[in-house]
């Protein structure tokens, strides 16, 4: 399909393609997403949400899928399915600003571009569907945007691979002081952390001796605090505590950090908010840092080891 504009006495002038204009900026979204995703730019906050995988894999890598597919789409002028996958797209990206405590600006760029898109595909619609691209059409369709992700449309965050869907806000604010939360608390001193080793053989780690560093395969900031821990000596190093993902996976990360693969699972429900995170014990209390930058980790390791 291809939009003109007239000039009075002129020639007629093309203006732009839609299809064309899509497909480049959909594929610029998908770069930028596998980029994020394969860690060759970081995003724009430090620290990754704990729930940063959907169905085991990570966000990024859905939403380089998804404008993957929106730039196949627009290859076939599929203007028909593109709004149902625009819209879906952007009912999700909705539910990930309201469940997120923080914003992430290339996120932000990326919503904008998928709002841009939806609106390109509407107005190259027939007039009864370029009413939406255009006033009022267009603030009908934020309100409905908002609305429904008010209403917990998007995506739910896998916290912990064996508990099933969590929503991801009402959770402790950063560098809050938690107590051990596991359903044996009364049982158990808060300095044992409980984990499981790959082998599924359940443990309990001792915080007095050393604190535990949580970390996700998934996690872009978790390699630089890794590397951070390569560079100590052997009895300056955290216990390393995978929150999820498969062994394999794991071990990779520790891998590419220069680490050995000794680890635990988690198997203890700790409220976590971001990672990379630091547990330890603190005048016989349990004390949890989320989100921790390298400097974050040697302050702390300093003060308890």
């Amino acid at each position: 399909m291809l939009h003109i504009i007239k000039y009075r006495g002129g020639d007629p002038i093309m203006l732009y393609r839609p299809h064309q204009v899509g497909l480049s900026v959909a594929l610029i979204s998908g770069l930028i997403s596998y980029a994020l995703w394969r860690d060759f730019i970081p995003c724009g906050i430090y620290g990754c949400p704990a729930d940063v995988t959907l169905l085991g894999f990570s966000i990024a890598a859905w939403g380089a899928l998804f404008y993957l597919t929106v730039a196949l789409l627009f290859w076939c002028e599929a203007y028909r399915v593109l709004p149902v996958v625009l819209g879906t797209g952007i009912l999700v990206h909705a539910g990930l600003f309201l469940t997120n405590p923080q914003f992430c600006w290339l996120c932000i760029i990326l919503f904008c571009l998928s709002l841009g898109m939806l609106g390109l595909v509407l107005s190259a619609q027939p007039p009864a569907l370029a009413f939406i691209a255009n006033k009022p059409g267009n603030v009908v369709v934020v309100l409905l945007i908002i609305a429904a992700a008010g209403l917990g449309i998007g995506v739910s965050y896998d916290i912990h691979a064996k508990t099933g869907w969590t929503p991801f806000n009402a959770v402790p604010a950063k560098n809050a002081v938690a107590e051990a939360s596991n359903p044996a608390a009364g049982r158990l001193p808060p300095s044992l952390l409980a984990v499981t080793t790959p082998d599924g053989i359940a443990k309990k780690v001792n915080l007095a001796v050393k604190p535990a560093l949580v970390i996700s395969p998934h996690c872009k900031h978790c390699g630089e605090v890794l590397q951070t821990v390569a560079d100590l000596p052997q009895d300056r190093r955290p216990y390393i505590i995978a929150l999820n993902g498969s062994e394999a996976e794991v071990k990779n990360k520790l891998a590419d950090a220069g680490l050995s693969p000794a680890f635990y699972f988690l198997d203890e429900d700790l409220s976590l908010q971001w990672v990379p995170s630091l547990v330890w014990m603190e005048q016989e209390k349990r004390c949890l840092e989320d989100g921790i930058g390298p400097d974050d980790l040697l302050k702390i390791l300093k003060k308890v080891m």
